[in-house]
């Protein structure tokens, strides 16, 4: 939720911008009604109708992920794909066809959109989650 006081980061800047807080949907419409405010003013008003929120526990982030979600009709291409991708063994790869949803690799979307563009060729359905 963005408040009077939101700056953006600037352009190539990572972290988390001043006024800009992220609410639970118990929590978003109330803070929808005071965006007028300051950031800390808002917040201070929260804590009088709520409480204390408790802290923020940001474990550490996992890269996002392809993975097969639907193997398709050509199991046989997806087959030889999952393996050339997983550097794994037959029978490795046909304990993965049997899941039907198996993640495919690990890292940044670019690092692996090779892979992801031979799966949807082969008839697979795909999707990157971030975990």
């Amino acid at each position: 939720m963005q408040f009077a006081d939101y700056k953006p980061l600037p352009e190539g800047a990572v972290g988390h911008p001043h006024g800009l807080e992220w609410f639970c949907s118990e929590h978003l419409e109330v803070a929808r009604t005071l965006t007028a405010l300051l950031c800390a003013d808002a917040m201070s008003k929260l804590k009088e109708q709520f409480g204390e929120f408790p802290p923020f526990e940001n474990g550490p982030l996992r890269d996002p992920a392809l993975w097969v979600t639907s193997i398709g009709p050509n199991a046989p291409h997806v087959f030889a794909i999952i393996r050339q991708a997983m550097s794994i063994s037959p029978a490795d790869a046909k304990g993965l066809l049997a899941l039907g949803q198996f993640k495919v690799i690990e890292g940044w979307p670019s690092q692996f959109k090779t892979w992801q563009q031979a799966l949807t060729e082969a008839g697979a359905t795909v999707e990157i989650r971030f975990q």
